[in-house]
């Protein structure tokens, strides 16, 4: 049992990444690649964010839909794929976290439906009034060349202290 999973921790109730899902709102573009070997970690994050702190934070299942991470059970009809769920992310007016793991569930190959409409939304951009941020979180993501400049990449690398300023000088 992970030492964070016992209640009796001192790590227990905190987060396996601190300031994750701030850093994923703060993130300058729509795009953000999460490379973790702890996806489903930070997924549960994820889900404590949204019931704690009343954060509008999906994911996508193959078939089923996106489905929201604050109301189990409750998914968006007509989402059930890849370039469906984009098509929605993209007309939605509102502020949304969009988790998509593993990321071979999206279909972003060559040629894909959903590749073109992900290529189209980060063209279009997204209103500020309403910002959106699709998150591709698995061990590793590939990206093409148009997706890699756009997007925002995190790194989980677990076991490593985090940086801090110290007396002007980033420090572990």
């Amino acid at each position: 049992m992970p030492s964070d999973a016992n209640p009796s921790s001192p790590l227990a109730g905190r987060p396996v990444f601190a300031g994750l899902t701030a850093r994923v709102i703060e993130s300058p573009g729509l795009l953000v690649a999460i490379e973790t070997p702890r996806p489903e970690a930070l997924l549960d994050q994820f889900r404590q964010a949204a019931l704690r702190e009343g954060q509008a934070i999906y994911h996508f299942v193959p078939g089923v839909g996106i489905g929201s991470l604050r109301e189990p059970g409750v998914h968006v009809p007509g989402t059930g794929s890849g370039f469906d769920a984009l098509r929605h992310i993209h007309a939605s007016g509102h502020f949304g976290i969009y988790l998509f793991h593993p990321v071979s569930t999206l279909g972003l190959v060559p040629g894909s439906a959903a590749l073109m409409r992900l290529r189209e939304m980060l063209a279009d951009g997204c209103p500020d009034a309403a910002p959106k941020r699709i998150v591709l979180m698995d061990r590793y993501i590939g990206l093409d060349s148009a997706l890699e400049r756009v997007a925002t990449r995190i790194f989980d690398q677990p076991g490593r202290s985090p940086l801090r300023l110290r007396n002007g000088r980033w420090v572990e």
